[in-house]
C-alpha cells in the first residue's frame, strides 16, 4: 500500500490532534480514564459513520462495527481496571482495525480523510498510554 501525499497529511493532522489531547486530558484528574473512554468513542465512530450512511446495503457492516465496539470497549475497560498496557495494545490495534476491516479503506461509509487522520491518532495516543503504564509500573 502507498500513502499519497494527501494521505501522509491527513497521517500528520491526526497526530497533531492527539497530541493536543494529550496535553489537554493530561492537565485533567483520571488521565486514563480519558483515554479509555477515547478508545472506545474511536470505535464507535464507525457505527455512527454505518448509521449515518442511509444506504441499504451498507448497514450489513453494522454487525462487524458493533464487534468491534464491543472488543474495543473489553480492551478499555480491562486496560483501565486492570492491566494499563492493555490500553496502550488497544490504542494501536485500532490503527490494525482502521487499515484491516474490509471495507474502512475503500467503502461507501467512511469519509474518505478519516481513516488516515485516525492512524495518526491511534499512534500517537497509543504512545502516550504505553509511556503512563510503564511509568504506572
Amino acid at each position: 500500500m502507498t500513502i499519497s501525499i494527501i494521505e501522509g497529511a491527513q497521517i500528520i493532522t491526526g497526530c497533531i490532534l492527539a497530541a493536543a489531547a494529550v496535553v489537554f486530558v493530561s492537565k485533567r484528574r483520571n488521565e486514563m480514564m480519558w483515554y479509555a473512554a477515547g478508545l472506545f468513542g474511536a470505535a464507535m465512530m464507525y457505527v455512527v459513520f454505518v448509521l449515518f450512511c442511509h444506504q441499504w446495503e451498507v448497514l450489513r457492516h453494522i454487525t462487524i462495527e458493533l464487534l468491534g465496539a464491543l472488543i474495543f470497549l473489553s480492551v478499555a475497560s480491562l486496560g483501565y481496571k486492570i492491566i494499563p498496557g492493555l490500553l496502550a495494545v488497544g490504542w494501536i490495534g485500532h490503527i490494525g482495525w482502521d487499515i484491516f476491516i474490509p471495507g474502512h479503506l475503500i467503502n461507501p461509509y467512511v469519509p474518505s480523510w478519516y481513516v488516515f487522520l485516525c492512524i495518526g491518532f491511534d499512534l500517537v495516543i497509543g504512545i502516550r498510554v504505553a509511556v503512563k503504564a510503564i511509568m504506572h509500573k
